[in-house]
């Protein structure tokens, strides 16, 4: 699917003026700063960087310089990276003393929002990072994967299937970013829920390096031979209409030994008092 631009809802989840900081460089300053005045962000959506890259990136910045600048909000007297961070380690490598960039202003609390539209934009992010961003912004802003969809001219179905790889274990999480594991294999991976099955399939992804069809057809052929549980679909239909209900991952787990479970999953402190809050309304 061709990549699409910007939706047109951003100002759905940026505040009144926050449209004009990504669109248009008023109120902007482009300057060279000092690269020791340069500081990453530490909420920064990409954490990976590739140093053999790095390094490439590095030689062509001395042959070239820099095209692009970095982006960069002021703090005090120092700067911190919106954007750019990869082209900000390679000049450090290439032992650059200034760097071009544009400085934001006016970004007040929109900088996670910022900063993931950015690196969209530069297709800079691995799969479980934009999913992490996804989530963040979601918990944080407090609304539905079709209004950020729509901010992000994204479906509907990637921010789920995104977020949805977030339910993986992280070893496979770590597969996903080296990309050993493509995107297709892990979307279908998150959706099976049995942790020995789930395993299986992964040592063949690895082992056997089958395509993505394939391993569509396996999952299919292997669903076809269990017998049809009528319970098991009320479960996912309860699950399916809760996580829906309360925007997270539920799991419904039978009664066993008299008792029965429902997990209710979250990512950070403001995911859970937002589902804590659509319980009280409920």
């Amino acid at each position: 699917m061709k990549k699409r631009g910007l939706g047109k809802g951003l100002n759905a989840l940026l505040n009144n003026e926050s449209k004009e900081v990504i669109e248009t460089k008023k109120n902007n300053v482009l300057r060279e700063i000092n690269i020791l005045d340069i500081s990453p962000n530490p909420n920064q959506p990409r954490n990976i960087f590739n140093q053999q890259e790095i390094l490439e990136l590095a030689d062509s910045i001395k042959s070239v310089g820099i095209i692009e600048p970095l982006i960069v909000q002021q703090k005090e007297n120092k700067y911190q990276i919106i954007a750019g961070e990869r082209r900000w380690r390679a000049a450090k490598a290439a032992q650059l003393k200034k760097i071009p960039a544009i400085i934001k202003s006016d970004i007040g609390d929109n900088l996670m929002e910022i900063m993931l539209i950015e690196n969209i934009q530069r297709e800079d992010l691995t799969p479980i990072e934009e999913a992490k961003a996804f989530q963040e912004i979601l918990s944080k802003k407090n609304i539905t994967q079709e209004q950020l969809a729509v901010v992000l001219g994204k479906s509907r179905t990637a921010i789920t299937n995104g977020i949805r790889m977030l339910s993986l274990p992280n070893h496979i999480q770590e597969k996903i970013n080296e990309k050993v594991i493509s995107t297709g294999h892990a979307k279908m991976l998150a959706g099976i829920k049995n942790e020995k099955i789930l395993n299986d399939f992964y040592q063949k992804i690895l082992n056997e390096k089958i395509t993505v069809n394939s391993l569509e057809k396996l999952i299919k052929n292997k669903q076809k031979k269990k017998e049809p549980d009528n319970r098991k679909i009320f479960f996912n239909e309860i699950e399916d209409n809760l996580s829906s209900l309360l925007k997270t991952k539920i799991t419904v787990k039978p009664v066993r030994n008299k008792v029965g479970k429902i997990e209710i999953e979250y990512y950070d402190d403001i995911g859970l008092e937002n589902i804590y809050e659509k319980l009280q309304k409920a």
